[in-house]
């Protein structure tokens, strides 16, 4: 029911949608409302690249079902790697759901701990041109960098959570409804504005 209501409603809106899964998703239950709409395996972007006039987009599929923690899968790290490697092409814009950088909230990283992000890294490293990472997971924005790429991690429009201190241990608890979402700009060359 859940996705029929936010395909019904990005739907209307009439812009592109592109998505790939969370963890809340299931994800097996997101794959298998993925066979039976064709709305939605076309907004997918799990293990493919989408071109447009000045980026690339490429989905990650980062979950593990019946887990909180992530992880990057062979097939989807030879498709950043292929990426990153590409030469004259528009920026490159990653999208995952468990963010590469943790938080630096203890609570946070126990759970947004993403087996892979360390080859990630390696692979970023090499690149001639900064990616830019776009994810979620622990209900909370903040940004992070990681080898020249620019990590963005949304808040959530649902069960927001919040601390005293950006870092460390403080206690993590549930802020109520607010919508978290960042709006890019990104041109050819090196205008990104967030």
């Amino acid at each position: 029911a859940s996705f029929t209501q936010f395909e019904d409603m990005f739907t209307k809106i009439g812009l592109p949608v592109y998505m790939v899964p969370g963890n809340h998703d299931g994800p097996a239950g997101y794959y298998r409302y993925l066979e039976q709409s064709r709305t939605f395996s076309t907004w997918d972007i799990t293990n493919r690249v989408v071109e447009m006039q000045d980026l690339r987009l490429l989905g990650i599929d980062t979950c593990i079902e019946g887990e909180t923690t992530g992880r990057i899968d062979a097939m989807s790290m030879t498709l950043v790697e292929q990426e990153i490697a590409r030469r004259g092409a528009p920026p490159l814009v990653i999208v995952m759901h468990h963010p590469p950088v943790t938080p630096g909230l203890r609570d946070f990283d126990v759970v947004a701990r993403l087996d892979g992000a360390a080859e990630l890294q390696e692979i970023l490293r090499g690149a001639a041109d900064p990616a830019i990472i776009l994810a979620g997971h622990v209900h909370r924005s903040y940004q992070g960098r990681m080898d020249g790429a620019a990590c963005f991690v949304a808040g959530s429009p649902t069960s927001a959570f919040t601390s005293d201190l950006p870092f460390g241990s403080s206690p993590i608890r549930q802020q109520g409804l607010q919508d978290f979402y960042f709006v890019h700009e990104v041109a050819q060359g090196s205008r990104h504005v967030v």
